[in-house]
């Protein structure tokens, strides 16, 4: 703990941050002014990612996240009394940091899109979670806590799970599908909660969309949906009926049809023999645009090849100044779709496959059928494109 607490002063001063220490007090009940002022100093350690910082932007939220449980530690000990500790616990668990071991490294799993590879600190990563584990079993214990605050930290927690979950998959651990095992049994405890609480639908979307579950034994994912369709929420069974259309595809082409900005009809039925990607966007994702040169390589790349692009907006009509701007400040060279009207809401293939966020991908094969779905990083699509392509040039 003390080398955790070092490391995060030394660094987030460096940053120009100049953190409050808690002193405990001797009558911490009563001193209100000072709990105050503790209270004060820790929330300020709260911060979001800076995204002018192109090397890393999450360094500061990091260093941050790190001191801000730190010091919350303290503050939960020296005011056993103050109820605002229980909100600490709370946001600690909500913003989890990485606890990255190397911040070279950190940069370079940044930049290639791996985030969940990043080697960790264990020694902080252990010292937090010994610390966790009581304060933990006293929130639970503790008469002053409500219900609603059960159910948030057992979300909260969620975070920190599904990290696990995706770096022990990614990384190839040998506990990787008991990890992973765990985290789907949290979020249908969460699902199945009366009330149910609303980011359990999110949690168990990730399970579809996050490149690290594609490594998972495809029986677990379809007893997943089974168990999903079995809660009482509605929004849950929703999201399994759609995503169990995806699983289950099988050599069942994908079914798309849209109208390009230029006129024309696109249809997948019409597309068979290259390789597609649709990509649904939208201007408020910042990681969408961001993902727009990197797709763009690989289409100048591939594209000769047999690799076509269809880039999707779900911007209702009072975007479409936004959206052709992007388009073409980007110089976009493929299929570009933007139909207005109420965007996502009027797009049957949000409702019908669930798609709950963006960008959400779908990669379909020369046969139309369906390959991936999701977020699929620039390394991801790549090495779907040599495997579809290259090395059916080869077999050919």
């Amino acid at each position: 703990m003390i080398a955790c607490i070092a490391l995060g002063l030394a660094l987030v001063t460096a940053l120009g941050n100049k953190p409050t220490s808690i002193t405990p007090s001797s009558d911490s009940a009563r001193d209100t002014s000072r709990a105050s002022a503790d209270w004060a100093a820790l929330e300020a350690l709260r911060v979001q990612y800076d995204p002018a910082d192109t090397v890393w932007p999450y360094r500061a939220m990091e260093l941050q996240q790190r001191l801000y449980r730190t010091q919350g530690i303290t503050f939960f000990h020296a005011y056993p009394h103050d109820p605002r500790r229980w909100q600490w616990l709370l946001n600690a668990e909500l913003d989890p940091p990485l606890y990255y071991a190397d911040r070279a490294q950190a940069v370079r799993m940044y930049r290639a899109d791996s985030i969940n590879e990043i080697s960790v600190d264990t020694a902080a990563r252990h010292s937090w979670d010994r610390a966790y584990a009581g304060i933990r079993a006293e929130f639970f214990a503790s008469p002053e806590v409500t219900a609603d605050q059960r159910q948030a930290l057992r979300y909260a927690a969620l975070w920190t799970t599904l990290r696990d979950a995706m770096r022990a998959l990614m990384m190839n651990d040998p506990a990787a599908m008991v990890v992973a095992q765990g985290f789907m049994d949290s979020v249908l405890v969460l699902a199945n909660q009366t009330p149910v609480h609303g980011g359990a639908v999110q949690m168990a979307g990730f399970v579809f969309t996050e490149p690290a579950f594609r490594r998972l034994d495809r029986r677990l994912v379809l007893q997943f949906i089974a168990n999903l369709k079995a809660s009482k929420n509605a929004e849950v069974q929703t999201l399994a009926n759609g995503k169990e259309l995806l699983v289950t595809m099988g050599d069942t082409p994908l079914d798309m049809q849209f109208r390009a900005l230029d006129g024309r009809r696109l249809d997948l039925a019409t597309m068979r023999g290259r390789v597609v990607l649709v990509d649904f966007w939208s201007t408020g994702c910042s990681s969408c645009v961001a993902a727009f040169p990197k797709i763009k390589q690989l289409y100048e790349a591939y594209h000769h090849k047999g690799f076509d692009v269809i880039t999707v907006s779900l911007d209702d009509s009072t975007r479409g100044a936004q959206v052709r701007s992007i388009y073409a400040k980007h110089e976009l060279p493929w299929h570009l779709v933007y139909e207005g009207g109420g965007g996502a809401d009027d797009s049957p293939y949000v409702s019908k496959y669930q798609i709950a966020g963006v960008p959400a991908m779908f990669l379909v094969d020369q046969r139309g059928r369906l390959v991936a779905s999701g977020y699929l990083s620039h390394r991801d699509l790549e090495e779907y494109l040599q495997r579809l392509l290259e090395d059916g040039e080869k077999k050919s």
